[in-house]
């Protein structure tokens, strides 16, 4: 996603270092980009028990984004080459219909034009109690499933619970707003759970008051199980950082 920046622009710091005295996986052990990002993965699951079930799980939840399926395509491609076939499933078959996930949002959207009231509830808001308790059983047969490799649950609310609990690794995928601003400034994107391109305003305004501030809250209560916070603000390049790394920083930037 090639944007024009506006004039006088401070870039995003894609690569904030803090020293937490935690040894990192480096360029030298692992490459670049998505090399490294399933290197570390990897790794970290070999050190991972998982005798509850009989494959290993990664869980990887992500900042809904226009570049999600990007990340994801890349992210699966690499994993495969280097390490064979696995098992992806993919949380967004559970999002509740369009239709009828605009209708829960209108109370915090209301009829004024500009303005609306902060959502304050939870990421399973955008989920359909009958398709995530399917997508929950399709995990719990993928967990004791005779195919070979391991057992990825990808996109947003991958790591709500149950889901959570079954992980062996846990990767959070973040973005900052100000990329998907831009993105929707360009026309490209939709919100979460919308199959629809709604325009320019209707899609900022439903990102401001629910979208973002649902996701926000879902980001810090997942964040300190992760093992990898992964930085998707380009999502041809995926810069990687451990989980600690970002726990030692004072702030987070969006």
């Amino acid at each position: 996603m090639d944007l024009t920046l506006p004039t006088g622009y401070r870039p995003y710091d894609p690569n904030p270092q803090t020293a937490t005295g935690i040894q990192a996986v480096t360029i030298d052990q692992a490459g670049t980009g998505y090399q490294a990002l399933v290197t570390a993965v990897a790794n970290r699951l070999l050190q991972r028990e998982h005798a509850s079930h009989t494959r290993g799980v990664i869980c990887l939840d992500l900042y809904h984004s226009p570049d999600m399926d990007v990340f994801l395509a890349e992210f699966r491609a690499a994993w495969e080459t280097a390490h064979g076939p696995a098992t992806w499933i993919d949380t967004r078959t559970a999002l509740n219909e369009s239709a009828e996930l605009a209708r829960e949002l209108q109370e915090f959207l209301t009829e004024d034009p500009v303005f609306g009231r902060v959502c304050d509830r939870d990421l399973t808001l955008f989920f359909d109690t009958g398709r995530w308790q399917t997508l929950v059983e399709t995990v719990q047969a993928a967990l004791w499933s005779a195919d070979g490799g391991p057992l990825f649950i990808t996109g947003p609310g991958a790591l709500l619970s149950p889901l959570r609990l079954y992980s062996d690794v846990a990767l959070y995928s973040a973005v900052p707003r100000e990329t998907i601003f831009f993105a929707s400034e360009a026309g490209i994107g939709c919100n979460l759970g919308d199959d629809q391109d709604r325009g320019r305003w209707p899609r900022y305004k439903r990102s401001f008051y629910i979208d973002w501030p649902v996701q926000d809250r879902h980001f810090f209560a997942a964040l300190p199980a992760c093992d990898f916070l992964i930085d998707m603000h380009d999502a041809a390049k995926s810069g990687l950082c451990g989980s600690s790394t970002f726990f030692g920083r004072s702030g987070l930037r969006r």
